[in-house]
């Protein structure tokens, strides 16, 4: 958007805001005509700054406040843009204004915010990024013995039969040591009437699904 006046923006703003798929916060509308706002925009207008954008920060439960961030080219060529943050309560009148806002570097006592690239891919998070014992344990096969041989013996109690419905390869050494099982799972949908001829009857209607699980030792 390249408005050079604020009646210019103030008409596009209404017209964002009309419209089915608004590109601009729908708290722009309301709070533009702040006389302290407007008075901050006509200032860089006057500089020959032009609006980059208008974006809104991450909503603040807590406080209930909205974010409104401006964003204009420097003045003077100078480095980054130029911002103005808005804050504004629920009923989207304007109760504070952040002038000159940084929207890189929001508080210059603290390191600049990390781009968004490395919040979502580069960078590993704190808690993972901590040394930990198991980036140098092994897991020894004779660890595993005590868990196979339960394993196996239980489903050789079972027999014939697995969970509560269902045969198949029950009991079946597959020539590894372990045991080969599958087992059958039922669900019930219950199909309510009116149906021709037998009034408001209700009919379940059973589901099976068979899962195949191999216990063999790896």
């Amino acid at each position: 958007m390249k408005p050079t006046n604020i009646s210019t923006l103030v008409e596009q703003i209404e017209r964002d805001f009309d419209g089915r798929f608004p590109k601009y916060p729908d708290q722009t509308k309301f709070i533009v005509k702040d006389e302290r706002v407007e008075k901050a925009i006509v200032s860089r207008f006057a500089k020959n700054q032009s609006l980059l954008s208008i974006r809104a920060l991450p909503y603040n439960f807590t406080t209930g406040l909205h974010f409104i961030c401006f964003d204009f080219t420097p003045e003077g060529g100078g480095i980054g843009p130029d911002g103005l943050l808005v804050i504004a309560n629920g009923d989207c009148n304007v109760v504070a204004l952040i002038d000159d806002f940084d929207a890189r570097q929001p508080n210059p006592w603290v390191p600049p915010l990390p781009e968004k690239s490395d919040i979502e891919t580069d960078v590993t998070p704190f808690a993972l990024a901590r040394p930990s014992g198991l980036d140098r344990m092994s897991i020894q096969t004779e660890d595993l013995v005590p868990m196979e041989v339960r394993s196996t013996a239980f489903f050789a109690r079972l027999g014939g039969m697995g969970g509560v419905f269902g045969r198949g390869a029950f009991g079946v050494d597959d020539g590894s040591g372990g045991t080969a099982t599958s087992c059958t799972y039922v669900s019930f949908t219950m199909w309510e009437g009116p149906f021709p001829g037998m009034g408001n009857r209700v009919f379940p209607r059973a589901i099976y699904d068979t899962s195949l699980d191999d216990c063999a030792p790896a």
